[in-house]
């Protein structure tokens, strides 16, 4: 037990000869007496992690020239790339024996208004079942041409989540099967998720409209 853990008082249920020690999360109560490293935060720099990761080194061999950037932040790696690459790198991620990316997790859009060029982003959220590892995929758009291309027949489940990021963000997808609003009606104007949409507007309905069913 550190000292921290000493300075505790003891739970309610708990009795002051008990033998069931109060342990803190880590990453809820931190150490202030410095007694050991904080277990969240990984070994080494954010480089050597980077150097060492068989995911990127799989990915830079397979498309080199084709990765924008590359992080590690406390063992999540996040690999840019360009957006004409996407279905293919996502097919390899999901099909390459040593990554095996079955699971997609999530897809969502980003608006940075600030960054000229690149003012949206598509992020992807990937993890391996079999082999307990994840990925963070990210295509950077111009907005003056928010559109890259439909990984739905990569995995089905991407289908009502880049409707979700066409109809908040504005991000369109090129070969997408059904791609309209999701989450807003037929005649709402703009995109509700973007940094400059005015939270303030009202939309009227023009008339009554029947309950919508995915054909």
């Amino acid at each position: 037990m550190n000292t921290f853990q000493r300075s505790l008082p003891p739970r309610p249920f708990e009795s002051k000869g008990s033998t069931h020690a109060y342990r803190p999360h880590p990453g809820l109560h931190p150490d202030p007496a410095g007694v050991g490293p904080n277990p969240l935060e990984p070994e080494g720099s954010e480089e050597e992690r980077l150097a060492k990761n068989p995911v990127l080194a799989k990915v830079k061999s397979a498309f080199a020239g084709e990765i924008l950037s590359c992080r590690d932040f406390r063992g999540d790696l996040t690999v840019s790339v360009k957006r004409d690459k996407i279905v293919a790198l996502c097919t390899f991620l999901r099909d390459d024996p040593a990554l095996l990316f079955d699971l997609f997790v999530d897809l969502c859009g980003v608006h940075y208004p600030e960054r000229s060029g690149a003012e949206f982003e598509v992020v992807f959220h990937l993890y391996s079942v079999k082999l307990h590892h994840r990925i963070r995929v990210k295509v950077p758009l111009d907005a003056r041409d928010a559109e890259v291309d439909s990984c739905h027949e990569v995995w089905k489940g991407v289908n009502w989540y880049e409707r979700e990021a066409y109809d908040l963000v504005g991000i369109r997808f090129r070969n997408h099967p059904n791609l309209r609003r999701l989450l807003t009606h037929e005649e709402f104007v703009g995109h509700a998720l973007r940094k400059d949409y005015p939270y303030w507007k009202r939309h009227k309905l023009s008339k009554p409209y029947p309950v919508i069913r995915d054909k």
